[in-house]
């Protein structure tokens, strides 16, 4: 289009919100891995159940403090701006910036135009044990933690002191690291750090610029639409993380595991229109391995309604039909049917579920225990529903062929190596199961 150049205009450096303390708003940020960090704009020593750092749903420190000489920097009176990628605060005597980075399991706060000669930094002690010195700072065993410990230390290598609660440093010390580490040294992670800071942040804008300037699908003669739009493209993507392989969380800051049918109602907008092709595969196979592939199983050939480190659970009704519709669309924007090539066992598995879970001896259908029941799904998938027993609550609602299945009329051109012959079905929260009433 002859406006696609425009597309530049908006950046994340443009897209500052400034938050009046009395309009104080949360705000997150993640590292596109398994952390996020949920805080307030104005509030210090904010004691939500969910505020500060989370790696893998452990939650590792809850806020922090800072300080200049003897005065406290209280957020109530700062200039507050939230960008994607930092928040600022504009204090009396210091200016604040937050970070964090991609793929890295450190926070960075940044000081600068200090009016004073020192500052200082306080950890929250609530999630935290009592600090104490080691050779790379000051060191904390987060009471969730898996055996980890997070350290704290200056950005730039100054003297610094310690006095049970506070460290304190010179006013150029530049700021504070709180990384987090499990069986590698701290000091180590801060040497990388301060070498390669000013190439981490520019890889973690540029990333967010590439999503603003490529994949926002709107470009309109309405500034505040447009950005908004922006924001929306780049708040859904921190959401697209790696924290059990690839997957989408389903919301911050309660939901930061993966939920599927929540996933793959997302996906379409979080992944297909940013044209995350790479992403959108790897979300598929990684979550194809959690499928239930015990043959006992009444949920066999389920893929997951909530995985998250601490177990798997498969009690959806309609997760499963949503992910072989995202494989459908996906294939249609693609034309990629390579992607299925290795995955028979998984789409047995996937009809496994889809025509035979068993009816009951007495009652034909019923709910499974500890279902979601989360009301009717429209799906195209191959199917062929429950014909002879009354109770089935699989209703067709498209012309039948003479083979039992359902023709359904073609979108647009068929995908490779589709033979044309799917399914318009209605799913309620009901499986029918397979016994003598015959079904499927």
């Amino acid at each position: 289009p002859e406006n696609e150049g425009e597309l530049s205009r908006i950046n994340v450096d443009s897209m500052g919100i400034s938050v009046p303390a009395d309009c104080q708003r949360e705000y997150s940020f993640t590292d596109k891995k398994a952390a996020f960090w949920y805080g307030m704009t104005h509030t210090d020593n904010w004691d939500n159940w969910h505020a500060g750092w989370n790696i893998a749903k452990r939650r590792l420190l809850s806020d922090y403090t800072l300080g200049v000489d003897g005065d406290t920097l209280s957020r109530s009176e700062a200039d507050v701006t939230v960008y994607p990628y930092k928040i600022s605060r504009i204090y009396p005597k210091a200016r604040e910036e937050f970070f964090m980075f991609d793929f890295e399991e450190l926070l960075f706060v940044e000081l600068s135009d200090v009016e004073g000669d020192s500052v200082w930094i306080e950890l929250a002690p609530r999630l935290l044990s009592p600090g104490h010195p080691v050779a790379g700072g000051i060191e904390f065993v987060p009471a969730e933690s898996a055996g980890g410990v997070i350290t704290l230390q200056p950005y730039n290598d100054v003297q610094y002191r310690w006095n049970g609660t506070r460290l304190t440093a010179p006013a150029d010390a530049g700021g504070f690291i709180i990384s987090y580490s499990e069986g590698q040294q701290a000091d180590s992670t801060a040497a990388v750090f301060r070498r390669d800071k000013d190439k981490m942040l520019k890889e973690r804008i540029d990333r967010l610029n590439g999503f603003v300037e490529h994949s926002n699908p709107l470009l309109s003669d309405n500034d505040t639409l447009d950005m908004a739009m922006a924001w929306i493209v780049l708040t859904t993507d921190e959401l697209v993380t790696c924290q059990q392989g690839n997957g989408i969380y389903a919301g911050l800051p309660w939901f930061n595991e993966y939920w599927g049918r929540d996933m793959f109602i997302t996906m379409p907008g979080a992944v297909f229109c940013t044209g995350q092709w790479d992403t959108a595969r790897s979300i598929f196979r990684d979550f194809a391995e959690f499928q239930d592939r015990d043959s006992t199983s009444e949920t066999l050939g389920r893929i997951p309604n909530r995985a998250n480190p601490d177990g798997i659970i498969y009690n959806t009704a309609d997760g499963t039909p949503r992910f072989v519709t995202d494989v459908y669309e996906y294939m249609q924007y693609t034309g990629d049917t390579t992607f299925l090539g290795g995955g028979a066992e998984h789409k047995q598995r996937h009809r496994a579920w889809n025509r035979f879970q068993r009816f009951s001896a007495s009652r034909g259908c019923r709910h499974l225990d500890g279902r979601q029941a989360t009301g009717q799904v429209s799906v195209f998938a191959p199917w062929q529903p429950c014909r002879r027993h009354p109770g089935a609550v699989v209703r067709a609602v498209a012309r039948r062929s003479r083979d039992g299945a359902y023709d359904r009329p073609s979108r647009r051109s068929q995908p490779m190596g589709c033979n044309g012959r799917h399914s318009l079905v209605v799913l309620q929260p009901y499986v029918c199961r397979q016994g003598r009433h015959g079904g499927i």
